[in-house]
Formats: structure tokens, C-alpha cells, sequence
């Protein structure tokens, strides 16, 4: 795993709690993200670069502005920087599953732009998700994939990236 410089993560039920099935996150009151995840974000920002990869219909929907999202995005990247972390960047798919545009997953339209932007291999990177639809983005991309189902899970591949960055130095 340290041979990855860039790490991605879906954001709900990943980083923070899922809302409801078919709800979401629309005020920052709601956001309730997993502490022990943001200390392992953190850590693991130190020596690699981090993202989160969301769709967030919600903005298509007309139900949160994006400058409302920034709001919730900042709250987040806050408390990461607060645990003594690195800055962690933000990937936001706005459309509506009807769009059929490129950036929303299962899709790879933001990973590839991840990629781009950092100026990193495919080999260089991983996507850490709890759903198929970020699998099969991950897939798309040509980039490796872990799959969570809690937020212990991704603690433990977090922690995972950072020991064997540590073992290499």
C-alpha cells in the first residue's frame, strides 16, 4: 500500500454517517463525521495526498447551493486540519442521475480529474468506498479499490497506508 501518493474517499458513510437512504446532508448541524476517521485522515495527509470523491445530487435537485456544500466540505477539511492534518481536497459530482454526465459515480470523470490534477499514475492511487457505485468508478479509472462498511474499516486502511509508509523510511 505505500507505493499510493493519492488517496480517495466517498464522503457519506465513509467519512461522515449516511443519511437516510435517499435524504441528505443539507446543513452543516447534520454532518456528523466519524472522529476516529478524521484522525486517521490526518495522519495519513502528512505524508500523502488525500481527497474525497462525492456525488452530491442534492446541488442538481436544487436542494443545497454549492456554496452551501463548501460550507459542510470546510467543516470537514476543518477538523482534519484541527487534528494537526494536511489540507484534503474536494471532488463534488452536482448532477442529477438523469444528467448522464461523466463525473458522477459509477463513473470515473472525477477520479480522472483527481489524477490530472495531482499529476499521479493510476498505480499511485487508491479509492476507499462503501458503495458498488464507488467500486465500479474505481474500476473505470484503473486504480485500486477498498472496500468499508464502517468506520472502523476505513481507520484500519487508513492505518494500513500509513504503516507502510512508515516502513519504508
Amino acid at each position: 500500500m505505500s507505493r499510493y501518493s493519492l488517496i480517495l474517499l466517498d464522503r457519506d458513510g465513509v467519512i461522515n454517517q449516511s443519511p437516510i437512504e435517499g435524504d441528505y446532508v443539507l446543513h452543516e448541524q447534520e454532518l456528523i463525521v466519524f472522529g476516529n476517521v478524521i484522525t486517521a485522515i490526518s495522519n495519513v495527509s502528512k505524508m500523502k495526498n488525500v481527497a474525497c470523491i462525492t456525488n452530491q445530487q442534492c446541488i442538481g435537485k436544487g436542494l443545497l447551493s454549492s456554496s452551501e456544500l463548501e460550507i459542510i466540505h470546510s467543516k470537514i477539511a476543518n477538523k482534519v486540519l484541527s487534528a494537526g492534518g494536511n489540507r484534503i481536497h474536494f471532488y463534488v459530482c452536482p448532477h442529477i442521475i438523469s444528467d448522464g454526465c461523466n463525473c458522477r459515480k459509477p463513473k470515473p470523470g472525477l477520479i480522472l480529474q483527481s489524477m490530472s490534477d495531482f499529476k499521479v499514475d493510476r498505480e499511485e492511487i487508491c479509492f476507499i468506498g462503501d458503495r458498488d457505485t464507488d467500486r465500479m468508478a474505481a474500476e473505470a479509472a484503473g486504480i485500486d479499490f477498498f472496500l468499508t462498511s464502517s468506520d472502523l474499516d476505513t481507520v484500519a486502511i487508513l492505518n494500513e497506508i500509513g504503516r507502510s509508509e512508515h516502513a519504508i523510511k
